[in-house]
C-alpha cells in the first residue's frame, strides 16, 4: 500500500535531487526558515474501491516554492517563476513520482503565483493501489445452480 507519507518522502528526495541544498519543509514552516526553501503537504486524497484487492486512488500534493525577498520584503518575480518552472520540468519530464518499486503517474499539474514571496505547483497523481481490506472474506464452501439435464 502506498501510503501519502512515502509519497511525500519520494517527492521529497526527487526535490533535493535538484542541488540547490534547499532545505523541503513538510510539517510547518519553522519560525526562522532559511529561503529559499519549498514546502510539501499532502492534500486530499480519493480512494474508490476497485475490487476487493485494489483502490483507485487520486492524490493532490501540494509544493510550495518560496523565494527571497528584496529589499521592500517582496519576492522576485523573475526567481519565483524560475523556482517554480524548474520543479515543472523535473516532474514533467518523468511524468511519475517513484514510489519504492512503483512509479505513481502524475496526470496533471497547476502553477500559481500565492503571495509576494510564494508559486504553488498543485500536482495531481493517479495511481491503482492494494485495497485496505481488514479481515479475510470467507472461502465459498457450497455452488447451487438452476440448471436442468434432459
Amino acid at each position: 500500500m502506498i501510503t501519502q507519507r512515502m509519497l511525500l518522502d519520494a517527492i521529497n528526495l526527487q526535490l533535493v535531487s535538484l542541488g540547490h541544498g534547499w532545505a523541503v519543509h513538510r510539517d510547518a514552516l519553522p519560525e526562522q526558515f532559511e529561503r529559499p526553501c519549498w514546502f510539501i503537504s499532502a492534500e486530499e486524497q480519493e480512494r474508490t474501491v476497485m475490487t476487493r484487492f485494489s483502490d483507485d486512488v487520486k492524490q493532490k500534493i501540494n509544493i510550495l516554492c518560496i523565494g527571497n525577498l528584496n529589499e521592500d520584503n517582496k519576492g522576485n518575480a523573475d526567481e519565483l517563476t524560475a523556482m517554480a518552472d524548474e520543479v515543472i520540468e523535473l516532474f514533467t519530464n518523468a511524468s511519475y513520482v517513484k514510489v519504492n518499486d512503483r512509479c505513481i503517474g502524475i496526470v496533471g499539474m497547476k502553477a500559481e503565483r500565492t503571495a509576494e514571496d510564494g508559486f504553488k505547483i498543485e500536482m495531481k497523481l493517479f495511481f491503482l493501489d492494494s485495497a485496505r481490506t481488514s479481515k479475510e472474506l470467507p472461502l465459498i464452501e457450497k455452488v447451487f445452480t438452476n440448471q436442468q439435464v434432459k
